[in-house]
């Protein structure tokens, strides 16, 4: 991958975590592919901007993350495990509360492609798999 993209797009990436508006991502964007442009690039390389782009928004971007509980809500704790799973990742963490009607009690939470069950069936479930073993 050219050096010249990866730190076109980091840079970018920077300055839209900053909160930039919609016209300052604009203008961003068409000066870095202006710069991109004069540097030299071919066309077929710019073309691979975008990409690099997604690469970088999710190697630095936050994390998502999805804590479920039969109401949907955790109330005061949910600010409480946010902070801690980013303190735990070192990213920062973009968390969504949802509904799951088939929870007995507990929470689910999953982070990324990982879940990691805190629920009364997930309990019962290794409590039963030790039993049996």
């Amino acid at each position: 991958m050219n050096a010249a993209l990866t730190l076109a797009a980091r840079t970018l990436v920077e300055h839209l975590r900053s909160g930039m508006s919609r016209e300052e991502m604009a203008a961003a964007c068409d000066a870095v592919l202006h710069s991109l442009h004069s540097s030299g690039l071919s066309g077929s390389q710019i073309a691979q901007f975008p990409k690099v782009v997604a690469q970088e928004l999710r190697r630095h971007g936050p994390v998502g993350a999805v804590l479920s509980t039969s109401s949907g809500t955790t109330g005061a704790s949910a600010p409480a495990i946010g902070t801690a799973l980013e303190q735990s990742l070192g990213r920062s963490i973009d968390l969504e509360e949802s509904a799951e009607p088939s929870l007995i009690g507990g929470v689910l939470l999953t982070v990324g492609d990982e879940r990691v069950d805190f629920t009364l069936r997930g309990a019962l479930n290794q409590l039963n798999a030790h039993l049996t073993s």
